[in-house]
């Protein structure tokens, strides 16, 4: 009969502290022998390309993809075609080291979606961050490229830049963008602001999937008393980069000029009653459902407190679906004789 052994009280912590020191070696350990092929890649693509200039042709590459793939034939990736996307890659981003040192945060599939695809340098930064701080597959990379995610954020309309210091400005500034898709709500048409709320709290992952990576969840509804007075944040937020805290006011309807003012009196509450030791002063965003690209420049323009403005849109619940929940009337009655009875 085999011996029955007791474990100690701790085994089973002492056991799960070590996996999660295995795991993090071995996702370190990726990281690292991807690096090393991007480096790899590197000095193949300049090699290749400083080459070429001289007179190679692909003619001699092919060449040098068979000598290369026969000294090593477990080495993945020495193809002909793959060597001239080794030199591209090269090409690329060579005059812009900022670049090459992002690139080697993700995958050579990642890399050869961005710059075969892209132009611009200022495109490829954005994407390759994109890629790195959502943890994007090459999918759903190539899914944002398709949305053209860059034209989105880059046409936000916010006053970061001009009242914020830099470099919190730009990071500021890139971290919301002009339009968000709440396509995972399924929202009726004249849906209530606080069913808007609740959608966003239960699928708070897919809505942090919309924003930068770095925002983080701190509540909804947040109390902040004022002489005696209770105000509520709609919601509320932190971005780890900017260690500031972002207020978020949300409206079911078009913007409007008075909302900024709200939300300052919202940012020096949450400044003064809710902000913690380290942290800066905080940034507002007001989503909307709508709003006059021109009545928000104006409203933003001699504003002095970090505020943004964006709008959302959504997949429209099915009307055979919609047509057995109550209508905006009946659920606001009902809220009413809710908050009647609690009185």
């Amino acid at each position: 009969m085999p011996e029955v052994t007791i474990l100690p009280s701790d085994y089973h912590s002492v056991l799960a502290d070590l996996k999660n020191r295995i795991n993090q070696a071995r996702y370190q350990s990726l990281i690292a022998v991807n690096k090393e092929m991007l480096l790899m890649y590197w000095d193949v693509g300049q090699t290749v390309a400083q080459k070429t200039l001289s007179g190679w042709g692909s003619g001699v590459v092919s060449r040098l993809s068979k000598d290369l793939r026969l000294a090593y034939p477990g080495v993945k990736g020495l193809s002909p075609s793959n060597i001239w996307r080794m030199s591209a890659y090269y090409s690329k981003y060579k005059d812009n080291p900022k670049l090459a040192t992002l690139s080697r945060e993700l995958s050579w599939s990642h890399n050869l979606l961005i710059f075969e695809r892209l132009n611009t340098p200022e495109k490829m930064e954005f994407y390759l961050n994109l890629a790195k701080n959502l943890n994007l597959s090459v999918r759903k990379l190539q899914e944002k490229i398709a949305q053209n995610e860059f034209a989105n954020f880059k046409n936000n309309q916010n006053n970061y830049l001009h009242v914020l210091p830099k470099p919190d400005n730009t990071i500021a500034f890139n971290s919301v963008k002009d339009n968000l898709n709440l396509d995972f709500l399924e929202l009726e048409e004249n849906h209530l602001e606080r069913k808007l709320e609740e959608g966003i709290v239960n699928n708070i992952v897919k809505f942090l999937g919309e924003m930068d990576g770095f925002f983080t969840f701190v509540g909804r509804q947040v109390r902040a008393e004022l002489e005696g007075e209770e105000y509520f944040i709609d919601l509320l937020f932190y971005h780890r980069i900017l260690k500031r805290l972002v207020v978020v006011e949300l409206k079911t309807g078009e913007f409007k000029p008075e909302y900024a003012g709200k939300m300052q009196f919202y940012l020096n509450l949450a400044d003064n009653k809710l902000r913690v030791e380290g942290e800066k002063e905080s940034i507002g965003i007001i989503i909307c459902r709508t709003k006059n690209r021109t009545m928000v420049e104006y409203t933003l323009k001699d504003l002095s407190r970090p505020v943004g403005v964006t709008t959302y849109s959504y997949k429209e619940l099915e009307q055979d679906i919609a047509r057995y929940l109550p209508s905006e009337e009946e659920l606001q009655q009902s809220l009413t004789s809710v908050e009647d009875e609690e009185h």
